[in-house]
């Protein structure tokens, strides 16, 4: 079994990371655009220069992925929103994977909620759900870890079948309510 740890992150880990060009810090990422064909497109990122609007960094452009740290090769890899309109006209038309997004049945019943996604770090390719009970995660809550493969995006919704969805209601009951 290949051992996961080693080549993939937790998309919480990017979360707050610092986007560094030349050991100078030049953004923070502040959220992932994931497709629902499983793939990290891009992350939204904020410039440390305070007259800098909010930009995009392409996931491809990055050099390399570490928990709270972004490698890229030159600051101008972070673009500046506004000159990527057709890039947001295509986004605003699809319906992106979000941390905190509910996970349904496939007959509309809430099962739980997307809490954390570990995404291959040379790729972006998603692999593994965490999923739990409420929309964000809280601290020392449990939750479950289950394959990418489980779930469909449609409509901008995440989906799991109904045998599927019986797994997860199970082990999401076995689990002690949070207070």
């Amino acid at each position: 079994m290949p051992d996961l740890r080693r080549d993939t992150l937790w998309a919480s880990e990017l979360l707050g990371a610092e986007v560094v060009a030349r050991q100078q810090k030049v953004a923070e990422v502040t959220d992932l655009l994931m497709s629902p064909s499983g793939g990290v497109l891009a992350f939204q990122v904020q410039p440390y220069a305070a007259s800098e609007p909010a930009g995009v960094l392409l996931f491809d452009a990055a050099l390399d992925y570490a928990p709270g740290r972004v490698q890229v090769l030159s600051a101008d890899d972070v673009v500046s929103a506004s000159r990527l309109p057709l890039f947001f006209s295509q986004l605003a038309s699809t319906a992106l994977i979000r941390l905190g997004m509910p996970i349904r049945s496939a007959v509309g019943e809430t099962i739980g909620y997307l809490w954390d996604v570990r995404l291959k770090s040379l790729s972006g390719e998603l692999v593994q759900y965490r999923v739990g009970r409420t929309p964000q995660p809280q601290a020392e809550a449990p939750s479950v870890v289950t394959s990418f493969h489980l779930c469909t995006c449609l409509q901008g919704e995440l989906t799991v079948q109904e045998t599927n969805a019986a797994v997860l209601r199970d082990l999401l009951g076995q689990l002690p309510h949070s207070a």
